[in-house]
């Protein structure tokens, strides 16, 4: 529930690829079962604070696999973002052995370019992305980190 709460606010959904404000609970946990195994990729963690569920970060599959990660508007601000994003990256890749990773960040999203870019994250090019919570395509950075 609390996973749903945040993942289908209108300012945390626009800022997704996936999830979309009219998600029902059934919706948002289709997309997100697929991705509970920790030990395989697709894998989504999820992030802990102070005893409460607060967002999760995750990781797709491929040779250069799309990171992804939400936090709940109320704790935004506090670093825990980038602690959580780097943390996760150097573990992943070396975990997974993946010479580079991906993501993809809306451009009205700058606060999460500076996550990644503090993650090791590079802009590649500039492109027009699609997120289920927007009327249309909007404009976006994919990042890498090599």
């Amino acid at each position: 529930p609390d996973l749903h709460r945040i993942a289908t606010r209108p300012e945390v959904a626009r800022m997704l690829l996936k999830f979309a404000p009219d998600q029902s609970q059934a919706e948002v946990e289709a997309i997100i079962r697929p991705a509970m195994n920790t030990l395989r990729r697709p894998m989504r963690l999820a992030i802990r604070h102070e005893g409460r569920f607060i967002g999760t970060v995750g990781l797709n599959d491929g040779s250069e696999p799309l990171i992804y990660y939400f936090l709940d508007p109320d704790v935004y601000g506090q670093g825990i973002a980038s602690e959580v994003v780097l943390a996760f990256c150097d573990a992943v890749q070396d975990w997974f052995d993946l010479d580079a990773m991906a993501a993809a960040v809306f451009t009205d999203n700058p606060a999460s370019r500076r996550v990644l870019e503090k993650a090791g994250f590079q802009v590649e090019f500039e492109h027009a992305a699609y997120s289920a919570g927007r009327d249309s395509l909007a404009s976006g950075w994919y990042m890498r980190r090599g």
